[in-house]
């Protein structure tokens, strides 16, 4: 009888059957997904303040980063699991349509090469070029273009996994790569 009483529709909404099992489901899974991000943002924080070249913000930043990421996509997953389509696109802006799923990869990976540029341009200007003697104008602006080169790139990346055609918009960078070369050949 308890059985048969899981199983029983409690509501449909847009064609997606909702039953009290898969409710309990969904938010059970959601509970371990919850506690399951809390413990990779504190193991990652903890293994990042080992790492010399992360400042403190930053590992703050990659920790909440994480934990937010693993939260968002496990709620994907539980609505999913619900029978919800994530990967069915709610909104169409001229020939590129946007799902939820979509949506939620183009965040993460905006946040993440945020913090990974900002991190790598640093790194090449205090490590790397710090062993070159170079002078400390010259390694600034060498750590800045190479932020900004991955910023740029890592957003293009990132805006095509939204279905955004970037090809126009890669001859105008290119054509502005090439100017600044010409620019930088007297640095």
């Amino acid at each position: 009888m308890t059985l048969e009483f899981l199983q029983q529709e409690l509501l449909k909404v847009g064609g997606v059957s909702f039953t009290p099992l898969g409710l309990l489901t969904a938010l059970v899974s959601f509970v371990l997904v919850f506690v399951f991000a809390i413990l990779v943002s504190r193991l990652l924080a903890r293994g990042l303040s080992k790492v010399a070249i992360v400042e403190e913000g930053e590992r703050y930043a990659i920790s909440r980063i994480a934990y937010y990421l693993i939260l968002i996509f496990g709620a994907l997953a539980c609505l999913e699991g619900l029978g919800i389509a994530i990967g069915r696109p709610f909104l169409t802006l001229g020939g590129t349509s946007i799902s939820l799923f979509s949506l939620s990869t183009f965040f993460a990976l905006s946040a993440l090469v945020l913090v990974g540029s900002q991190i790598a341009g640093r790194a090449v200007a205090n490590t790397l070029l710090n062993k070159a003697h170079f002078d400390e104008g010259l390694r600034y602006a060498i750590g800045r273009i190479t932020y900004y080169v991955l910023l740029v790139t890592g957003m293009m990346a990132a805006l095509q996994t939204i279905g955004v055609q970037l090809g126009s918009i890669t001859v105008l960078i290119g054509a502005l790569g090439v100017g600044i070369g010409f620019g930088l050949q007297n640095i």
